[in-house]
């Protein structure tokens, strides 16, 4: 099996408005790990984005957590986006953080970045570190962000093959660089039969909930957080040159950024030097200090 594939995957069932639902949780163990990083994925994403850096936490003891969020991956699709609520959310998040062993660092993509260091700030106790990838640290105007019309032509369009799935795959999530094995472990999560084809596996309704948006600033609360923040961003991102994310990002004194060459929004986490890096800041944050 490659070791990208999760070692399990577990399926959570709970109630929400009187509808089942099912949240896949995908699991990369280690023997007596040392802490758990919990990811959560951008908005059209799934939790195999962070396949390749939970394979390189592996050989540190350290476990990876990432579920496929409601509507996404191998999660429940809804096919109503009045039940796509913020309380469906929050429960499946607390349904998988109950899954992590030992202390945690949470990451999360984009979307996924902003409810990564909401939760992070509510789990001081067992926080021991935050990775935010390409997320928006404070709330902008709708215009600042050129992706929600793509995402809304993306969860409608339909591949006639899986070739012509997989070329559009790799080159809308910067993943050409990719073996072809490694790029089909991600595809096969992210791409579904439909009519005879292909389509990307995340419930088209979900578009509608596009533009549901409540200000935010986490950067007062991140300024006095009790654990190291990550900044990874994607050189090519429209985030890397926004002056209001940059001044966020500046004034939180315990927050590091790093740079990702070659990337765009958001970083496909697939690149050597960058998980390198992003390793390193996890294990760091799991490492007891030394004995005095």
């Amino acid at each position: 099996m490659s070791q990208f594939i999760p070692d399990r995957t577990r399926h959570l069932r709970f109630l929400s408005g009187g509808t089942v639902i099912e949240v896949a949780t995908r699991i990369w163990t280690t023997p007596d790990p040392r802490g758990t990083l919990f990811c959560v994925h951008g908005f059209a994403g799934t939790g195999q984005d962070f396949a390749f850096l939970a394979a390189a936490l592996r050989d540190h003891g350290i476990e990876t957590v990432a579920m496929d969020m409601p509507g996404r991956g191998a999660s429940t699709f809804l096919g109503n986006p009045d039940l796509y609520s913020l309380k469906l959310v929050q429960t499946a998040l607390a349904e998988a953080i109950n899954l992590v062993h030992g202390p945690i660092v949470l990451a999360g993509t984009s979307w996924g970045g902003v409810i990564a260091a909401s939760m992070a700030l509510n789990l001081r106790a067992i926080c021991r570190g935050l990775v935010v990838v390409d997320a928006p640290l404070v709330s902008t105007d709708a215009a600042d962000d050129p992706y929600e019309d793509f995402i809304r032509d993306e969860a409608l369009r339909t591949f006639s093959s899986a070739q012509s799935a997989r070329v559009y795959y790799a080159a809308t999530r910067n993943l050409r660089h990719l073996p072809r094995a490694e790029l089909d472990d991600l595809l096969a999560a992210s791409v579904m039969p439909f009519e005879g084809g292909f389509r990307m596996r995340y419930d088209p309704a979900l578009i509608q909930t596009i533009g549901r948006r409540r200000p935010f600033d986490l950067t007062a609360g991140l300024a006095t957080a009790p654990f190291p923040i990550l900044a990874v961003t994607g050189a090519h991102s429209h985030l890397a040159s926004s002056a209001a994310q940059i001044a966020a990002r500046a004034a939180i004194p315990t927050l590091t950024n790093l740079t990702c060459a070659h990337e765009a929004h958001p970083p496909s986490l697939s690149r050597a030097a960058d998980l390198h890096a992003i390793s390193a800041f996890v294990t760091g944050c799991l490492t007891p200090p030394a004995a005095p």
